[in-house]
């Protein structure tokens, strides 16, 4: 960790004079002027409408830094640095709840960081991993909690349910993070008096937010609500998550799934497509082709700089999808289906929640599935107990340097 950490301060002392081209990288003027605003109203704590859509704490926690390091921009952007190896440690903490060693912990977390978007916000002014490193953080306690059924297990469920309404007012569609932890608590054999606890304390946690929601008369402020608040559920972007976490997961566990085919064996392609797995990817077939018969992929509203469909979008369409994402949205519910097979609740309900919370967004952009959907397959514990392997380290090492190379070529 220590060295992961040495490495990113060297590259962030080069990348931090000057905004970095990257996806979004314009929104680093909005969040710069919304904490300048914060900074002159803040002791009026009026936040009835400002310049980002996304609740105040972030814009709080870059104030009362600007008042150590001032309101220059490259100043403040170290922030964020520090922040994002923070949400790094989180995650690391989350993953040590599997059976895999600190070494291999510590791979998964790095790999992660090395994400297109997640790596891209460790170098502009955005909330998005202070976020991330509020819902490890929550997840990691109530992992703890979960297992211990003493004083200090009902301390955690409180400090997890404080971290989790963190959360939601640093992004508020983060908000899936609340019925995870109480699937957590449940799932994993907490009294129904803890779970009891959970809940309350989780709903005393939501008052903030929900008092914004109040106050905006919508989930946004009310200048960001054309362009950010759904009016119906958002169908296509179910086909897009199942589509990303197929792709995710062949990219970083496709050694696995060749390591299982032993390549040429016809016992190896039944673990993979015989027997009642033919039967779950019968059911995928129909939901997917449900999902898109209602509203096709080209009717989404992507918002922009999304790398995953800006390239799918260039191959060819039958009902008005890409044929990739035909595929992948199939391997996608085959991988939920298994899930729910084999019991496997934590990252199942991530991802359910996830989708549900994502069907009310109106600006689908990529950045809010990737995190959701690369920490499901980090957490999933049926591959937990594997490393990721060589091919899905260099498989996100080729996106993010593709990806970054393209938006410096493009202009952003």
């Amino acid at each position: 960790m220590f060295i992961s950490c040495v490495a990113y301060a060297l590259v962030s002392t080069s990348m931090l004079k000057e905004v970095l081209i990257t996806y979004h990288y314009y929104d680093d003027y909005t969040y710069y002027n919304t904490i300048v605003d914060t900074k002159k109203q803040f002791s009026e704590c009026d936040y009835r409408d400002y310049y980002s859509p996304a609740p105040p704490l972030y814009y709080n926690v870059a104030h009362l830094a600007s008042e150590i390091v001032g309101m220059d921009a490259q100043r403040l952007r170290w922030m964020n640095v520090v922040i994002s190896l923070l949400m790094m440690f989180a995650l690391f903490l989350t993953l040590r709840r599997s059976n895999l060693t600190s070494a291999q912990n510590l791979e998964k977390a790095i790999i992660f960081s090395l994400s297109p978007y997640i790596f891209g916000g460790f170098f502009i002014l955005i909330n998005d991993n202070l976020a991330n490193f509020l819902l490890y953080i929550s997840i990691w306690m109530a992992l703890i909690a979960s297992d211990d059924k003493g004083m200090k297990g009902n301390i955690l469920i409180v400090g997890s349910a404080i971290a989790a309404g963190l959360t939601i007012l640093t992004r508020q569609n983060y908000i899936w993070i609340y019925p995870v932890l109480v699937c957590i608590y449940w799932v994993r054999g907490r009294e129904r008096q803890d779970v009891v606890l959970a809940v309350i304390s989780l709903v005393i946690t939501a008052f903030p937010l929900l008092y914004l929601f109040y106050i905006w008369k919508g989930m946004v402020p009310p200048s960001h609500q054309y362009h950010h608040q759904a009016m119906w559920p958002n169908i296509a972007g179910i086909t897009l998550a199942l589509s990303l976490l197929a792709f995710y997961g062949i990219v970083l566990y496709g050694q696995l799934c060749l390591n299982k085919l032993k390549l040429g064996s016809v016992y190896g392609w039944k673990t993979i497509i015989g027997g009642k797995n033919i039967l779950h990817y019968v059911v995928s077939v129909i939901v997917v082709t449900s999902l898109i018969a209602v509203e096709p992929l080209h009717r989404i509203n992507l918002g922009t700089d999304g790398y995953f469909m800006n390239v799918m979008s260039k191959l060819p369409s039958v009902a008005g999808t890409p044929l990739p994402i035909w595929a992948l949205s199939i391997v996608g519910g085959w991988i939920i289906t298994k899930w729910i097979l084999d019991k496997n609740y934590l990252p199942l309900s991530i991802i359910v929640f996830f989708i549900i919370s994502a069907t009310f967004m109106k600006q689908n952009f990529q950045k809010y599935y990737d995190y959701a959907i690369l920490s499901t397959i980090m957490i999933d514990s049926t591959v937990n107990s594997r490393r990721i392997g060589i091919i899905g380290l260099f498989g996100m090492l080729f996106i993010s340097v593709a990806y970054f190379l393209y938006v410096a070529n493009s202009g952003g």
